[in-house]
């Protein structure tokens, strides 16, 4: 049975040391490529890393098998699911923004992890060594999470849900298919639509407001500049689509005409978002995660606005003065993205949670 999520790799199929790297919201790993290549490259040669494709979103949004609803412990049960569909237990997460969102929901379900996650196999390739694979006892594996920029916290007024999917994750595939499908998350109004002003859910109403197929990619750009969105983000969006190409039966079977689709499921990576602002981590921050070998690393772009509310800034205070072992703040020079706009600071600072001192320098 293939894996529910899509992924790629990155570096040598005998490298010993596996990661898990997660996109953020409408985004997918392709976006990580050259990241993940400079990291390995930092790193060294022992690393390789899984560039996922969330619920919705890259590949992964092809799959019709997902089951509802669509929300961030869903995503971790996604997640689970991999573990054991690919029998690999990574030593190494990081996640952006919404990714991160998700890493940190999963550190908090540590019973979840202990119950789920295999923990003996005699299929396991030999080339998968110590990523953790599933015959390495992951109760007493270091694990590095590394957060870029992602808020922990949930929306001022938000709705909380009044159920979500239960922390007891059982231990076969099927069962936990059942238990995604029999799971309720009710709320009584969208974020997106309470929150107009909102970055994001604006750039979400525009997306639902578009038609489909998309006619070019220069009506994206034009459209997302129309409303106001800075040019950085017009461009990604107007990259951010696949090619369909019709009308090829001509004798030179040159296309008539080419259309574009979202590289993303529009209508769930909404209800995604609903989820991730009306999820609360901040408890994996200010208590610290249950495993003393799990460290989580919650990297700060330092021009980005989700930490100027009172609220972050107060839990931020009381999380420093906790000096807890296995959470760790950075501060990194950068905006939201700060794998592009800053990635020496992030590869240095992986780096030294990893206990790798990089021979190689970064340009």
């Amino acid at each position: 049975m293939s894996p529910l999520l899509s992924f790629r790799t990155v570096g040598a199929p005998s490298a010993t040391k596996v990661g898990w790297i997660l996109h953020g919201l409408l985004g997918n790993g392709r976006n990580w490529n050259s990241f993940a290549i400079n990291l390995i490259n930092y790193l060294g040669s022992d690393y390789k890393f899984y560039l996922l494709d969330l619920r919705h979103h890259g590949l992964s949004s092809r799959n019709s098998s997902f089951i509802p609803p669509d929300t961030i412990d869903n995503c971790v049960n996604d997640l689970l699911m991999l573990s054991q569909e690919t029998n690999i237990w990574p030593t190494t997460m990081i996640g952006h923004s919404f990714g991160g969102k998700v890493l940190m929901r999963l550190v908090q379900r540590q019973d979840d992890i202990e119950k789920y996650v295999p923990t003996s196999s005699s299929s396991i390739p030999p080339n998968i060594g110590a990523g953790n694979s599933a015959n390495t006892n992951i109760v007493s594996s270091n694990v590095n999470v590394f957060v870029l920029d992602s808020m922990p916290g949930i929306s001022q007024d938000h709705l909380r849900p009044e159920t979500t999917v239960s922390s007891t994750v059982p231990l076969s595939l099927s069962t936990l298919n059942q238990q995604q499908q029999s799971s309720s998350y009710t709320t009584t109004s969208n974020f997106v639509d309470r929150h107009p002003k909102d970055v994001m859910s604006k750039v979400l109403q525009l997306i639902q407001k578009m038609p489909t197929p998309l006619p070019s990619r220069k009506i994206i750009r034009d459209t997302f500049l129309n409303a106001g969105m800075p040019d950085k983000l017009a461009t990604w969006m107007a990259s951010n689509v696949s090619m369909e190409s019709h009308g090829t039966n001509n004798p030179s079977h040159v296309p008539s005409s080419t259309t574009f689709r979202w590289a993303f499921n529009p209508e769930g990576a909404s209800n995604l978002y609903n989820s991730h602002m009306e999820t609360d981590t901040w408890s994996i921050l200010t208590e610290g995660p249950k495993n003393p070998h799990i460290h989580i690393h919650l990297l700060k772009a330092s021009r980005s606005h989700r930490w100027n509310e009172p609220d972050s800034i107060e839990k931020l205070q009381f999380i420093e003065k906790q000096n807890l072992s296995n959470v760790h703040i950075h501060n990194v020079a950068g905006g939201h993205w700060l794998h592009v706009d800053n990635p020496k600071g992030v590869m240095e600072i992986i780096s030294h949670g990893l206990n790798v001192s990089s021979k190689h320098k970064l340009q």
